[in-house]
């Protein structure tokens, strides 16, 4: 892996509560993000709206399928409280450096990771896995690094995440074209053991889509992912209602009027919230209640990619199991002691070796039904917010003291 092309990027909001009013934005929008980790666009920062996420989500699963490759585009408001030392103590073009490349190999990119900070603001590009420098090249990566600041300078998020993508997929269609090999075609072997002891090739996805197998499981994964996506919304319903509930209590401690409550429930920037007659300790005790709730949301959701993303992969293994008597078969009828599947570095294969298509004639006669994984479930804890903090004095929450009968009659 190497590591270069650093930017100053743009000046973002510099407060801790307008880091808060960010994460309030996205706690009250409720939209979930189920992206796979190692590619994908990973908006901890909640810059991006859905819609542009979506769209870029469909392309870059296009970009996968093409080459093989992954791109993750991940934003974060701040620098984590536990790295601020490391950051001081490194400077930012080490300190980003190093956490870019740990958010790639952590991940498991296997192309192109882009790494934005809010604050400071900061954009870091990395390659990760091998040959990763060919699709996307360090001219490549230096060119994205200083348009992606100027656009992120003009504070056009949506418009930036576009254009990263787009970026990313031109020159790795230039630098690493798919090419289809076009070989002449041989004269069909002797169909009485034709391996003669040798190798053959089978593409066991091929065979899952001659078959109907594909649609099946696609079906299938849609169904899980929807089940799965609706308990996530559910348990995000769940963590905005209860910072309604904390902001009502902290109206009731801030003896705030009816209008009051309103534009505290309606708060959504910094200005909103410094509009509304409520103290430091309060105000401090609402950001806490927020990342509370957002790091939960964060949490709820890589559990559910999580969840499906293991149900994807079982789901395929299981009708890969019942492939793979059917290639036993064909390999003992022709005479082939191995076969393998093709790989993504292999560019031509003898057609007369290929068995793809007798062992789907094989399974179109016997047609065995896959054992079905057991579907997952979100499952989550009850979500339950950190006590508030004492009442402040005179509030309609704190305690009253009554004169006692002595001091009264006196």
């Amino acid at each position: 892996m190497r590591i270069r092309s650093r930017h100053p990027a743009f000046v973002a909001l510099s407060t801790a509560m307008a880091i808060a009013a960010l994460l309030l934005l996205t706690i009250r929008s409720g939209a979930a993000d189920d992206t796979a980790p190692g590619s994908g666009v990973h908006d901890n920062a909640g810059i991006f709206s859905a819609d542009a996420v979506r769209r870029a989500d469909d392309a870059i699963g296009q970009l996968r399928e093409r080459h093989r490759r992954d791109l993750m585009i991940e934003t974060d408001s701040q620098v984590p409280d536990e790295q601020q030392a490391a950051l001081d103590r490194e400077g930012k073009a080490r300190f980003f450096a190093g956490w870019a490349a740990a958010r790639a190999k952590s991940n498991g990119v296997n192309g192109v990771l882009v790494l934005i900070c809010m604050r400071p603001g900061h954009v870091e590009i990395v390659e990760a896995g091998e040959g990763s420098e060919k699709a996307f090249t360090p001219k490549d990566r230096d060119e994205l690094s200083t348009a992606l600041g100027k656009v992120l300078g003009e504070k056009q998020y949506d418009d930036a995440l576009a254009r990263t993508v787009a970026f990313v997929q031109k020159r790795m269609d230039a630098n690493e074209p798919v090419r289809a090999v076009e070989a002449p075609k041989p004269a069909p072997p002797p169909a009485e053991h034709a391996g003669q002891g040798g190798m053959a090739v089978v593409d066991m996805d091929k065979v899952a889509q001659m078959v109907g197998w594909q649609e099946a499981m696609a079906t299938q994964s849609k169904a899980v992912e929807k089940d799965l996506l609706n308990e996530l919304n559910a348990y995000q319903t769940g963590l905005a209602k209860a910072l309604v509930e904390r902001e009502d209590a902290l109206a009731d401690e801030a003896d705030l009027s009816t209008e009051q409550k309103g534009q505290l429930q309606r708060a959504a920037t910094i200005g909103d919230l410094e509009r509304v007659p409520l103290s430091s300790a309060e105000r401090e005790e609402l950001v806490r209640n927020i990342k509370e709730i957002n790091q939960a949301r964060l949490t709820a959701q890589t559990h559910s990619r999580e969840l499906f993303e293991r149900y994807q992969a079982a789901l395929l293994e299981s009708y890969r199991q019942e492939i793979k008597p059917a290639i036993a078969r064909v390999a003992f009828d022709e005479g082939y002691t191995l076969v393998t599947v093709p790989q993504s570095n292999l560019v031509y294969v003898d057609p007369s070796i290929d068995i793809t298509e007798k062992v789907a004639r094989v399974l179109k006669k016997d047609m065995p039904e896959p054992k079905q994984p057991e579907k997952p479930t979100l499952d989550l804890p009850p979500f339950k917010l950190s006590p508030l903090a004492a009442p402040r004095p005179g509030s309609a929450q704190a305690p009253t003291s009554r004169p006692s009968t002595e001091k009264s009659e006196k």
